[in-house]
């Protein structure tokens, strides 16, 4: 009988250590740059939606020469109000922000609240005279030193 040595086929276990030791390398230099990528992709979103609803509120105070009434607690009774929830997702597992809306006579503010996954990110603030703000902190208090430029 002849004996023949094959060599086995396949992968050796410190040729697999290597190669999962450059995935984790890789994997560990690239997701923070993804969820940094992703936190201001929502964020972007967030400033799209707080111009729509500005738009809203414009249309409104031309209809009605009032910004009083445009947002209530619910904003679908009355088709000239501004429909703060359909322009923002309804679906809750796709809201990062929270919209705020305040109104007077002749000015309103609307405020973008992060939450869930990006809080810390800051608060998007947008009023009727064309201030726009992103703070750093996520109260949307303070002075011009915790604005960020985005």
């Amino acid at each position: 009988m002849k004996y023949t040595n094959k060599k086995a086929a396949g992968f050796s276990l410190i040729e697999l250590m290597v190669t999962v030791a450059i995935v984790a390398i890789l994997a560990a230099i690239a997701y923070p740059g993804y969820t940094k990528y992703v936190i201001s992709t929502h964020r972007k979103d967030a400033y799209a939606t707080v111009q729509a609803v500005s738009l809203s509120m414009q249309r409104y105070y031309d209809s009605n020469n009032s910004y009083i009434k445009a947002c209530e607690s619910d904003c679908k009774d009355d088709e000239k109000r501004v429909p703060v929830n359909d322009i923002y997702p309804s679906q809750t597992h796709l809201k990062k922000y929270d919209i705020l809306l305040t109104a007077t006579i002749d000015s309103y503010q609307i405020y973008a609240i992060p939450k869930e996954s990006q809080a810390g990110d800051g608060c998007i603030y947008l009023s009727s005279k064309s201030v726009s703000k992103h703070y750093i902190n996520d109260n949307c208090e303070g002075t011009s030193e915790n604005w960020k430029n985005s």
